[in-house]
């Protein structure tokens, strides 16, 4: 019996293998993506049309949840990407307890981030810096570059980074070496949208150029402040010194 790691809308309301935690975490993301003003309509469409696939995942700190996780990335990057780059794939992580601290959130978000990579079977492609601070580095697995975007429950102000559940959204990506303009007028109406829709002015570290405060790492998970990370991005390739972002550990 072949393992399903990934689902779309259509196959979760019928799954009887998707946990009930994982069932109520979709029924909130549907319900959010598809309020009347969400900001962005590119997801709203690619929901309705079934590009969106979703993983379920109980723990990162679990290595059975962990490597199952990174099996249906592996999946969606051979199988899925290649047939339609605007696909993207979500992934909704069981809720325990009471809502965290937003720290204690990007905490788990740079872990999460740093235990793909050491359970990535994969060379890092050659093509893609392995340095965060470089402009030409993005996080990759199974050789496929991607744009996160991280969405918790600690977000209020920042509405448009919020979800009821931990949530990591992976966005196949090319590095760009010249802005494309159409590209470019998208990304500025989405923006005026999340502008509209926050209650906090843009992040700072969203942006097109290449200046420390907007690398790439820096927009994957955006406080619910202005404030940005002081010092070095938390995320070590392999041939460095790999430490957990956790304190308890």
């Amino acid at each position: 019996m072949t393992t399903q790691y990934l689902y779309t809308p259509q196959q979760i309301h019928g799954s009887v293998d998707i946990p009930e935690w994982g069932k109520q975490a979709f029924v909130k993301f549907e319900q959010e993506v598809l309020i009347e003003n969400y900001p962005c309509q590119a997801a709203v469409d690619a929901f309705k049309n079934e590009m969106l696939y979703f993983a379920f995942v109980d723990s990162i700190y679990k290595y059975y949840s962990l490597k199952q996780f990174a099996e249906g990335i592996k999946h969606y990057v051979e199988k899925i990407a290649p047939q339609n780059k605007k696909t993207a794939l979500i992934a909704l992580f069981r809720e325990r307890g009471p809502v965290q601290d937003i720290k204690e959130y990007e905490r788990q978000f740079w872990d999460t981030v740093q235990y793909l990579h050491v359970v990535d079977e994969d060379a890092w492609p050659q093509h893609i810096a392995k340095t965060p601070n470089h402009p030409d580095w993005q996080f990759c697995f199974a050789r496929q570059p991607f744009s996160l975007i991280c969405q918790t429950p600690a977000h209020e102000k920042r509405k448009s980074r919020y979800s009821p559940n931990f949530t990591i959204v992976f966005q196949p990506r090319e590095i760009r070496k010249e802005e494309n303009e159409g590209l470019r007028d998208l990304v500025t109406g989405v923006k005026k949208e999340v502008a509209a829709y926050d209650q906090i002015s843009p992040h700072p570290a969203l942006g097109w150029n290449t200046s420390q405060q907007q690398k790439e790492w820096r927009k994957y998970f955006l406080r619910d402040t202005n404030e940005t990370p002081v010092g070095q991005c938390p995320f070590r390739a392999k041939t460095e010194k790999i430490q957990s972002t956790r304190k308890d550990r």
